[in-house]
């Protein structure tokens, strides 16, 4: 099941049609992933004429509704493959002849200034989707290519950035603030609704009675979502005596999913922490509770959005936009301190023990309320078309 755009749920666009192109690595499991397919989807049902190019023609998500949606693979090889990638990106975009070419993630943004005077009147439009990268902490080409980003952004004619922290780091970091504007990302709250079977079959499928609290860790395996604090937080909830299971979603590098699996061993909880790769859907409606550790980066964290659209109460560091996310519902705690993370999980579980459903229902109308899909896609195109006036 991927993104469904219900019929009636966007009006048509009211004026000329507008053309445009996305830029992006990738149609992968990730939130960026999942936000441009959404919002791709309802401006073509508003009308407009749209497209996604991609770097590679691996195979789309399967999870991933695209609808009629143009898909264009530019048949990128490999890493260093560059200058046949960068040809077919150059005639990809001349033949389309977009109003407008909007770029999703860093190198897609540097690929698009890059390609500011391509086709006349084309404006370029990039989306930021983190907020203060500790690009140090990886490897050089991705320090270069935070560097270059930064001083092409200038070349652009609109940066939409998806979260106030994202905003603030932009203006720290020497972006035109005349060329900032923030759009939050949108929850299809159609397709993130508490479903009792998922619950059931899931914990069935993991041997998990509705009893057992399961907290689950939604993210790929990086640096920034900091799984070790997540996960010594965990050794702390199970000292305290509540009958608790902890289960981690994400793809990684598999040496790095192997050093966090030590760490469960190190700290004795083995056996109480499940790892899957990432799905779509991710089955929230068979969690109690989700936690989403990040150190540094986040922007505004789709987990956070999409669980608490399912009723579920999240607790996370306040990293990114976290805290408006979730509002009054969960818990907001600092980053890197396990042992707030743990009283936080406790302290929410004790909550829902005696207050599960008016939680459930706060969490649910908090996303409708602000930040739901409609709301993302309306404001994004009123302010593309304002680009084109």
């Amino acid at each position: 099941m991927g993104v469904i755009v219900p019929k009636g749920l966007f009006q048509k666009a009211t004026s000329v049609p507008v053309k445009i192109l996305f830029l992006c690595r990738s149609l992968s499991f990730g939130g960026a992933e999942r936000q441009l397919i959404a919002l791709a989807n309802g401006l073509k049902v508003k009308g407009h004429q749209v497209a996604i190019l991609t770097f590679y023609n691996a195979p789309l998500n399967e999870s991933f509704d695209t609808g009629d949606l143009d898909i264009i693979g530019l048949n990128k090889q490999k890493r260093w493959d560059l200058f046949g990638f960068f040809k077919n990106l150059r005639k990809a975009v001349k033949d389309y002849e977009p109003d407008i070419l909007h770029s999703y993630l860093t190198v897609p943004n540097i690929l698009a200034c890059m390609l500011r005077n391509l086709v006349p009147n084309m404006k370029i439009v990039l989306g930021i989707r983190a907020s203060n990268m500790e690009w140090k902490r990886y490897d050089w080409l991705a320090c270069l290519s935070g560097y270059l980003e930064k001083k092409l952004a200038k070349r652009s004619n609109l940066i939409i950035i998806n979260s106030q922290a994202g905003y603030k780091h932009a203006l720290l970091n020497g972006m035109p603030e005349k060329l900032l504007k923030v759009i939050p990302n949108g929850i299809d709250t159609n397709k993130f609704q508490f479903d009792s079977s998922q619950r059931i079959f899931f914990r069935e499928q993991l041997g998990i009675d509705d009893n057992t609290i399961l907290i689950a860790h939604v993210a790929r395996l990086d640096l920034m979502k900091d799984h070790p604090t997540f996960l010594k937080a965990a050794q702390l909830v199970l000292q305290s005596g509540h009958p608790v299971k902890f289960i981690c979603i994400g793809n990684g590098p598999e040496n790095y999913k192997n050093s966090l699996k030590r760490i469960t061993q190190d700290l004795d909880i083995a056996e109480h922490v499940y790892w899957l790769n990432a799905r779509n859907p991710v089955p929230y409606s068979a969690f109690d509770l989700v936690c989403l550790s990040s150190s540094f980066g986040e922007g505004f964290p789709n987990v956070l959005g999409e669980a608490m659209a399912c009723g579920v109460p999240c607790v996370a560091t306040n990293v990114g936009d976290s805290a408006s996310v979730v509002g009054d519902a969960g818990s907001i705690v600092l980053p890197n301190d396990p042992k707030a993370l743990y009283q936080a999980e406790v302290d929410l579980i004790q909550k829902i023990k005696t207050e599960d459903d008016l939680i459930s229902t706060y969490c649910k109308e908090h996303i409708q309320n602000n930040f739901s899909l409609n709301q993302m896609v309306d404001r994004t195109e009123k302010t593309l078309k304002s680009l084109l006036s």
